[in-house]
């Protein structure tokens, strides 16, 4: 195997040489997010990704190998506390243009995730691959200020009314097939869509809550709920004669009741 190469497999979900950044270890892994590794995994072995994490490390003082395997303490950011401290303002400014560089080279679209899984390739022995990193991602429309933070064009849809209808969207990656987006559907619904779900949802609304009944029945309630100002005896009377059913008062009295707070809590 090449120098600086990193094998890497999967292994119940388990991934060996590349450290998952995640906190919710008990989420199954989407096929998405298995895609995105696998080509990953693939970027990583190529000549020109080697050869740049090298001339970088060499280029901003970082060791051969890396600082060792990534610890929480070195912090969130992925970038090591010890480098930072020791290094200028330009100097991070010239190194970070360079992790782009990466990015571009690989059209991995510099977001959030893919870039500090890059930076974490060049500050590590082994990187850290962000469990965020998937084909299809959830975003609450309504969070304004924390989709704007990461995607300044979200401007464009928080402009659009229909956020305020469907205020938790489904980012789809176009490389994402229909047994994607349904895996991560059936695998995220549970733990990351219907909590959203919830916090976006007024109490005050019923839609969901009511279920369709047989239509013939849904005809005798209403009809009996508009005779209900007649004594429970003629309502009866009207029933068998219009509807041929036979009920008594007491089932008369339920179904006016029944429909009354229908009506109420719509």
């Amino acid at each position: 195997m090449r120098e600086n190469t990193i094998k890497v497999k999967f292994n119940k979900e388990v991934m060996k040489n590349v450290i998952i950044k995640n906190k919710k270890p008990k989420i199954r892994l989407t096929k998405g997010q298995i895609k995105i590794f696998n080509y990953f995994n693939e970027v990583i072995k190529t000549d020109y990704f080697v050869k740049t994490i090298s001339e970088l490390r060499k280029k901003y003082k970082i060791p051969k190998n890396g600082f060792g395997i990534y610890k929480e303490e070195d912090g969130n950011n992925l970038i090591p506390r010890r480098w930072l401290q020791k290094t200028d303002s330009q100097t991070k400014e010239r190194f970070f243009e360079d992790a782009k560089t990466i990015c571009d080279r690989f059209k991995l679209k510099p977001n959030y995730y893919w870039y500090h899984t890059i930076l974490s390739a060049l500050f590590y022995k082994e990187p850290v691959f962000s469990f965020s990193l998937d084909l299809c991602e959830i975003w609450n429309l309504a969070w304004e200020s924390e989709i704007v933070k990461k995607f300044p064009p979200a401007k464009i849809w928080l402009k659009n009314p229909d956020a305020n209808r469907y205020p938790i969207a489904i980012l789809i990656s176009p490389y994402a097939s229909e047994r994607d987006i349904l895996d991560f559907i059936r695998k995220r619904y549970a733990t990351g869509i219907f909590p959203q779900q919830k916090k976006c949802k007024d109490s005050d609304i019923k839609i969901g809550r009511f279920k369709l009944k047989n239509q013939l029945i849904q005809l005798r309630n209403q009809f009996i709920y508009q005779h209900r100002h007649l004594p429970r005896k003629e309502i009866e009377t009207l029933v068998r004669k219009k509807l041929g059913e036979i009920l008594d008062y007491g089932h008369i009295g339920k179904i006016i009741s029944l429909e009354r707070k229908k009506r109420k809590e719509v």
